[in-house]
């Protein structure tokens, strides 16, 4: 069952990530492989540079026992987010 963690942002996401992947004793490598994510895709994650789509996301928060629902209202943020900007371009 996944521990109820404060995510309100993608650097909390990555943040919590990062410490779970360490307490696991894991490499990048090895997460991107117990993940199915790419290990380009996972670093981006916890560096809070950018978070892999719903499906992924849901693998990650499975391998390292974090709430989905709240990682996926932060991708859901930083979707609209973008949506916005690129609203106020045009």
């Amino acid at each position: 069952m996944a521990l109820m963690e404060k995510i309100s942002s993608i650097q909390d996401l990555g943040i919590l990530v990062r410490r779970k992947r360490i307490q696991k004793d894991w490499t990048l490598r090895q997460a991107s492989e117990a993940t199915g994510t790419s290990v380009t895709a996972l670093s981006h994650l916890e560096n809070g540079i950018n978070l892999p789509g719903p499906d992924r996301l849901k693998k990650i928060c499975e391998t390292f026992s974090i709430g989905f629902p709240a990682a996926l209202e932060v991708l859901r943020k930083l979707k609209n987010d973008r949506l916005n900007n690129r609203l106020k371009a045009i």
